[in-house]
């Protein structure tokens, strides 16, 4: 997470926590992104501009503000104006095709997404308290996979159990997860936590 520190730094002009804000939220936007407009270029163009516009407003973005709350509205919004053009560009060619179907499932997903009404430390307690829900041993093999990284053959080694009973685990904690987070799948991808 993006501290007070860098982002009053930012707001004083400041190139270096820029650079970090960057690094640290770029490739997570272009998921987002990615994720409505399909296009891997377009969505990088769509998040260029967006840190574009974060650097241009930084002296206007209040301190108490979530970066990633803001750059992720930014975002959406950035994506909401890309998938609306696209619908006229698509209409004017008087087809309706596979493609402009999913034009309008993905503006329609998007505009429903209220991220002003995200609350990042809640989907956190939500994913805590579901880890303690799941079997020692589950909880154990999820944690190693998705938070420490590991392998199934790893896991397996470290805990010397098969593979077979690490993969079942896994599957076991996503099917749990993903009732317990199916409101926020969207965005857990912001979290850097693969749900998948």
């Amino acid at each position: 997470m993006v501290s007070e520190r860098l982002l009053k730094d930012l707001k004083k002009g400041n190139e270096e926590a820029f650079t970090t804000i960057f690094n640290n939220y770029f490739p997570r936007l272009c998921q987002f992104a990615v994720t409505y407009v399909v296009d891997e270029a377009t969505a990088k163009n769509i998040v260029q501009d967006v840190f574009i516009k974060m650097w241009e407003a930084r002296e206007s973005i209040r301190e108490n503000n979530s970066i990633m709350a803001y750059l992720l509205t930014i975002t959406k919004n950035s994506c909401l104006d890309y998938l609306r053009h696209k619908q006229v560009e698509l209409k004017h060619q008087k087809e309706v095709t596979g493609e402009m179907n999913e034009l309008n499932l993905n503006y329609y997903a998007l505009k429903r997404l209220e991220i002003d009404l995200l609350d990042y430390d809640e989907i956190k307690e939500i994913i805590e308290q579901t880890l303690k829900t799941l079997p020692p041993r589950c909880q154990e093999v999820f944690r190693l996979s998705r938070f420490d990284d590991l392998s199934n053959a790893e896991i397996a080694e470290k805990l010397d159990i098969g593979v077979k009973a690490v993969e079942a685990n896994i599957t076991r904690a996503l099917k749990i997860f993903r009732k317990e987070l199916k409101d926020y799948i969207a965005i857990l991808l912001l979290l850097n936590i693969p749900f998948n």
